[in-house]
């Protein structure tokens, strides 16, 4: 992994997972998957309202 040029994958954010498995993984919370850098934002939404928290 090291040796390639682009570091960006399909991950979970450690903290917004933790929120998510301890509320009993809801339904009404897009399950928490990001696919980028590890230094974007990133959001656990909501799905019907959009409302969501972030991790920076």
């Amino acid at each position: 992994m090291l040796d390639k040029t682009v570091q960006r994958s399909y991950s979970r954010d450690p903290y917004l997972y933790a929120i998510w498995r301890e509320a009993g993984s809801p339904a009404e919370v897009k399950d928490p998957w990001f696919y980028g850098y590890s230094t974007t934002p990133r959001w656990m939404q909501l799905t019907r309202s959009g409302i969501g928290l972030r991790s920076t």
